[in-house]
C-alpha cells in the first residue's frame, strides 16, 4: 500500500477570494460549483488544470468566466496545494508528503490555510450587519465561518455584531472547527471569556 502510495500524487486548489468555481484536471470536468477542489490519487508530473469562475451578471444570472488555464507540477508521492492569487496565478501554498497511516485532511488540519482578504472580509461584514433580526444574522455568520476561510481574529471582529451571549459563545465554539488558522485561535477563546 505504501508502495502505490508513492506512486500517486495528490491536489487541492483554491482561489484566494474564496469565489466559487468549477475546475477541469487532465481533461476530467469537476463541474460542482465549490470553494476548495480536492483530487486524490493523481499520477505525479504535470498537470494541466483549467478554472472558470462563477460570477454574478447584474441581471442575476451565473456566467463561468475562464480565469487560469496551465500546467501545475505534482511531486510523486506528495500532497500540493495549490492557490490562484488576484492575479491569477497559481501558487503553491503548501506541500507535504503523503503517507499510509494520515489523511491529508488530518495532515492539513493542524496548518493554515488561505483566508479571504481583509476587504472581502469587510465587507461581508457589512452585509451580516443589515441582517435582521439577530438570530437571522447568527445563522448568516456561521455559514461564513463553516467555509473554513475566515481567520482567528475575523472571527473575533465577528462576534462584536451580536448582543447575545448565548450567540456570541456558540460562535467562538464553532469557530475552534472551522477557523483557518487554528494555532491562533486559543487566544480569541480566551480573550472572548475575560472580556465576557
Amino acid at each position: 500500500m505504501i508502495q502505490l502510495q508513492a506512486r500517486e500524487s495528490a491536489l487541492r486548489v483554491s482561489l484566494q477570494d474564496s469565489s466559487f468555481f468549477v475546475c477541469e484536471i487532465r481533461g476530467k470536468r469537476y463541474d460542482r460549483p465549490q470553494q476548495e477542489l480536492e483530487v486524490q490519487r493523481l499520477q505525479p508530473g504535470l498537470c494541466k488544470v483549467k478554472i472558470q469562475k462563477l460570477m454574478k451578471r447584474s441581471d442575476g444570472n451565473t456566467i463561468r468566466v475562464e480565469i487560469f488555464t496551465g500546467d501545475v507540477f505534482l511531486e510523486e508521492g506528495f500532497f500540493h496545494h495549490f492557490v490562484l492569487n488576484g492575479e491569477n496565478e497559481m501558487n503553491l501554498y503548501e506541500k507535504y508528503e503523503l503517507s499510509a497511516k494520515s489523511n491529508s485532511r488530518q495532515v492539513s488540519s493542524v496548518r493554515t490555510r488561505p483566508h479571504i482578504s481583509e476587504a472581502r472580509f469587510q465587507e461581508e461584514l457589512n452585509l451580516l450587519m443589515a441582517i435582521r433580526p439577530e438570530k437571522r444574522r447568527y445563522h448568516a455568520a456561521m455559514h461564513m465561518i463553516s467555509t473554513r476561510m475566515i481567520t482567528s481574529s475575523q472571527i473575533y471582529r465577528m462576534l462584536n455584531l451580536f448582543e447575545r451571549p448565548r450567540l456570541k459563545m456558540r460562535l467562538v465554539e464553532f469557530g475552534r472547527i472551522y477557523v483557518s488558522d487554528p494555532q491562533n485561535y486559543k487566544r480569541v477563546v480566551s480573550d472572548f471569556y475575560l472580556r465576557d
